[in-house]
C-alpha cells in the first residue's frame, strides 16, 4: 500500500494523472490504514476531475471520511457548479479572495474541462475553462485549451487573444507558441502569423514551424516562399508528411510534376495516405496523361472515403476521357447524390446524357443545373437547343436571351458562333431580332 501510494504521488508530480489515479486506488484498497489516506483522497479527487462520470461517487466516500477537509469542500463545489440546480455561487465567488483556494479551483476546473472535453461535452468543457480563467486568469493550460476549442469553432479572434496570452504567460512553451500562431492563420492574419513563425523559428527550428510558415505563405499566395519553406520542413525531417503534402501540392500546381509525384509517393511510402492523398495524386496522373493510374487513384480515394463528392467527380472525367460513357455517368450519379446542390455536376451529367441521346435525362439534369445557378454558359446553349429541337421556341429563345445578355455568363466566341447557326434556324421575330442585336 506504501508503495502505491508513494507512486501515486511520484505519478502526480510528474503530471501523468492517469497512472497515479491507478496508484492511489491500489493503496486506498489494500491498507487504508496504513497510508495517509486524507492525502491519497485529495490527490485521487484532483486526478478524477478528468474522468467527471467517475468523480462524484470518490468525492461522496472522501468526504464522508474527511467532512472538514477544505480541499475537497472546494472540488466538491466546483464540480456541482458544472451540473443544473448549483446555488452556491455566492460561496464560490468568495473564494476568489484566496489564494491558495483559487489555486486549487483553477486547478480543478482545467481538469473538470479536460475530462468534458474528452467527452465532447463541450459546453461544459467551455465553462469549466472559463471558471478556471477567473480564478487564475493566467492559467496556461486553461488558456491553451479553451483557444483550441474556440479555434476549432472558428471563433479566431478570440482564439487569438486566448492563446497569445498564454503565449506571453508560458514564454518557453513551444506548443503554445505554435497554437497562437495556427490561430493567427486561421483569422487570416497571415502577416502576423509569418512573422510570428519567424521569430520561433529564429530561436529553435523545426520541421512543424516550417510546415506552418509554408503554409501561411502558400495562403498568401507567396508560392516561392511557401515551396522554400516546405523543403526546409524535409530537410528537419525527410518524413514530415504535412510539408511532403504541401510541396506535392503546389509542385503540381506549378507543373513540377517530377516533384510533385516524388513528394505523393512518399506519402503513401510512410502509410499515411488518405483520400486526399490519392485524389492529388489521381489530378497529377491526369494532368500529365497518364488516365489509368488516374482512375486508379480516383478509385482508391474513393474506397477510403465513398463520401467525397469531388473523388466521384474527378473518377468520371477520366472514364469519360477514356470513352466510358455509361461509367461516368454512374460516378457523377454519385458525385449528384453526395452534393445535390452543385450545379456544375449535374451540368456535365447533363451535356454527357445529350452525348448519349439520352434527351429526356439531359433536359432534367441541365434544367437543375440552371436551377443551382450554373454560370457555365453551355448549360443554356444545350437546354435552349434541346427545346429549339422540341419545336418550344418561345423557351428556346428564353435561354438564347440569357445567355447573350447576362455578363455573368461571360460567353466565349465558339459559343456565341454556334448559337448564331441556331439562332438562324429559326423562323421567329424574336431570332432576328437577337441576331440583329448582337451579331
Amino acid at each position: 500500500a506504501l508503495t502505491y501510494y508513494n507512486s501515486g504521488r511520484t505519478y502526480f508530480a510528474a503530471e501523468d494523472d492517469r497512472t497515479g489515479v491507478a496508484q492511489l486506488r491500489q493503496a486506498i484498497e489494500r491498507a487504508p490504514k496504513r497510508i495517509n489516506l486524507e492525502d491519497a483522497y485529495v490527490r485521487l479527487t484532483m486526478g478524477l476531475m478528468r474522468h467527471p462520470y467517475q468523480t462524484a461517487t470518490v468525492l461522496k466516500e472522501a468526504l464522508a471520511h474527511f467532512p472538514q477537509n477544505s480541499y475537497l469542500q472546494v472540488y466538491n463545489l466546483a464540480y456541482n457548479s458544472l451540473h443544473p440546480g448549483f446555488a452556491e455561487n455566492d460561496r464560490l465567488n468568495a473564494l476568489k479572495s484566496h489564494v491558495k483556494a483559487s489555486a486549487a479551483l483553477a486547478q480543478v476546473y482545467t481538469n473538470l474541462g479536460l475530462g468534458y472535453e474528452g467527452l465532447d461535452d463541450l459546453h461544459r468543457a467551455i465553462t469549466a475553462y472559463q471558471y478556471a480563467l477567473e480564478f487564475v486568469p493566467d492559467q496556461v493550460k486553461a488558456l491553451k485549451r479553451l483557444g483550441a476549442i474556440r479555434y476549432k469553432q472558428g471563433q479566431a479572434s478570440e482564439a487569438v487573444a486566448l492563446l497569445q496570452q498564454a503565449q506571453s504567460t508560458a514564454i518557453d512553451d513551444r506548443g503554445v507558441a505554435y497554437a497562437a500562431i495556427l490561430a493567427l492563420q486561421l483569422d487570416g492574419q497571415f502577416a502576423a502569423a509569418i512573422t510570428a513563425c519567424q521569430k520561433e523559428l529564429a530561436a529553435k527550428p523545426g520541421a512543424d514551424l516550417y510546415n506552418l510558415l509554408g503554409e501561411c505563405y502558400e495562403e498568401s499566395a507567396q508560392t516561392e516562399l511557401a515551396l522554400a519553406a516546405y523543403r526546409q520542413s524535409l530537410d528537419l525531417d525527410p518524413n514530415f508528411v504535412s510539408a511532403h503534402r504541401g510541396l506535392a501540392r503546389l509542385s503540381g500546381q506549378a507543373g513540377h510534376y517530377q516533384t510533385a509525384f516524388a513528394s505523393s509517393e512518399k506519402i503513401i511510402a510512410l502509410g499515411q495516405a488518405n483520400t486526399h492523398d490519392y485524389a492529388n495524386l489521381g489530378n497529377l496522373y491526369f494532368r500529365t496523361g497518364a488516365l489509368g493510374e488516374a482512375e486508379a487513384a480516383y478509385r482508391e480515394a474513393i474506397r477510403l472515403d465513398p463520401g467525397q463528392a469531388a473523388s466521384h467527380h474527378d473518377l468520371a472525367v477520366v472514364l469519360r476521357t477514356l470513352q466510358r460513357p455509361d461509367e461516368a455517368a454512374e460516378a457523377l450519379t454519385y458525385a449528384v447524390a453526395l452534393k445535390p446542390d452543385n450545379s456544375e455536376y449535374y451540368y456535365k451529367l447533363g451535356s454527357l446524357a445529350l452525348e448519349q441521346k439520352q434527351l429526356q435525362a439531359a433536359q432534367q439534369s441541365l434544367n437543375t443545373a440552371i436551377e443551382l445557378g450554373t454560370k457555365n454558359p453551355y448549360a443554356y446553349l444545350f437546354i435552349g437547343r434541346l427545346y429549339q429541337e422540341q419545336g418550344q421556341t418561345e423557351k428556346a429563345l428564353h435561354y438564347y436571351t440569357q445567355l447573350l445578355t447576362s455578363p455573368a455568363l461571360n460567353a466565349d466566341g465558339r459559343v456565341r458562333t454556334q448559337l448564331k447557326t441556331y439562332l438562324q434556324q429559326i423562323d421567329h421575330d424574336g431570332a432576328r431580332n437577337l441576331i440583329k442585336r448582337f451579331y
